[in-house]
């Protein structure tokens, strides 16, 4: 017979990144709410769904078939509501709104597009099939199925252009503003790189080409990466390269790719980083980088190569605002800082000890406030345990986000 022992149960199966000084965080209730970087929640687990903070604003949702979105401020406070079948957050003070439409004629349904300014009222009007985030000034909308344009915060149409890919992939080459150039798709399907004038500054001749980073484009003039590299504002090839992919430059670092786990590290000449094999490598941010090693595990190198946090983690998040998330191998969230520190750790409240073979659960320890949610996953313990006692017995380590074995 089966017996099951210390079982832990986590309060929160995820922290997000942080973003102006809060992380979004949800519970093991799948309700969202809000962190500061010394752990306190400012805004408590409440809402059905929720973005990231941008420009001071956070978009949350109540209930999943309502309508209602809110908008709310670092305190919690509703400042803004609104109606609408789909919205987003704001960037460069404009959010994306939709609204469901019915063609009678053909029996079809859809969406059209707009966007808002932070007082709710709409200034671009919802006259588009699709609409994309406003970066750096502009904002690429679809007019009709393969007609797209870019406007300006004015809602002017700027750029119009063309692209007639499968459907459903399209919007994945429609690109945005970076370094004041956008990737966009011309003559024969080929790619070049407009400026926020229209103006075709790169031709029209690339397979593939990435946007502009750190005043570099990744480019494939073929299928195969036979003449790839890295182009400059002007087209020049000035980083050529050899390898499967490659990922935009990131803090003067790029990841490249050889294949399935032959990955590595290159500076702006082109010269490798890492002498040790890694299986993945994230992109860098704040000076540091996420690798997983052979054995599966996450840690993270610093910008010389060296491995400064060891590799121990099941998961790992990028470094933002000096914290980075990552997931232990028992399953728990935190947050730790640039030497591996734990500053914010969400180590279950509470632990339960059964027996698949008795009716007796008995909570073990660290009994908190959390009476009801307890009491609901002792009632969940009580109603799964057969299927519990399957799992064990096929050799499974965990049972969904929220029952960790504890070792």
């Amino acid at each position: 017979m089966v017996n099951l022992e210390n079982i832990s149960i986590s309060d929160y199966e995820y922290l997000d990144t942080f973003h102006e000084g809060i992380s979004l965080i949800k519970d093991r209730n799948k309700k969202v709410g809000y962190m500061d970087k010394t752990g306190n929640f400012i805004i408590p687990c409440q809402y059905y769904s929720g973005d990231s903070f941008s420009e001071g604003l956070a978009l949350v949702k109540t209930e999943f078939n309502s309508k209602e979105h809110f908008f709310i401020d670092k305190t919690g406070k509703q400042v803004l509501k609104v109606k609408a079948d789909a919205l987003s957050s704001f960037s460069n003070g404009l959010a994306i709104i939709g609204y469901k439409t019915i063609d009678k004629r053909i029996g079809s349904s859809g969406f059209k597009y707009g966007y808002i300014n932070k007082a709710g009222k709409i200034v671009i009007p919802t006259n588009y099939s699709f609409a994309f985030d406003f970066s750096e000034g502009m904002a690429a909308v679809e007019i009709n199925r393969d007609k797209y344009a870019y406007i300006d915060t004015n809602g002017n149409e700027k750029i119009y252009f063309y692209y007639n890919g499968g459907f459903e992939d399209r919007y994945a080459y429609i690109r945005p503003f970076k370094g004041g150039l956008a990737a966009i798709y011309g003559e024969d399907h080929k790619v070049g790189y407009k400026n926020t004038e229209g103006e075709l500054v790169v031709p029209y001749k690339y397979n593939y080409a990435s946007d502009f980073s750190e005043g570099l484009a990744y480019v494939r003039e073929d299928r195969w990466g036979d003449n790839s590299g890295y182009i400059n504002p002007n087209g020049e090839l000035v980083l050529p390269t050899k390898h499967d992919w490659c990922h935009d430059f990131h803090e003067g670092l790029a990841i490249v790719s050889d294949g399935i786990n032959r990955k590595n590290v290159i500076n702006i000449n082109g010269e490798y980083l890492l002498k040790k094999h890694y299986k993945e490598i994230d992109d860098f941010s704040e000076g540091m980088a996420s690798v997983k090693d052979d054995n599966d595990r996450w840690g993270y190198i610093d910008t010389t190569g060296e491995e400064v946090i060891p590799c121990q983690y099941k998961l790992t998040g990028e470094f933002s605002e000096g914290l980075a998330s990552v997931r232990s191998q028992d399953g728990y969230e935190l947050f730790i800082n640039r030497k591996g520190e734990r500053v914010i750790d969400t180590k279950p409240t509470f632990m339960v000890t059964f027996s698949i073979d008795s009716d007796d659960i008995v909570i073990s320890k660290n009994i908190s406030d959390k009476d009801k949610m307890i009491q609901a996953q002792i009632e969940y313990l009580k109603n799964h345990r057969d299927q519990i006692s399957r799992e064990i017995e096929l050799g499974l380590k965990e049972k969904g986000p929220s029952l960790k074995r504890v070792k």
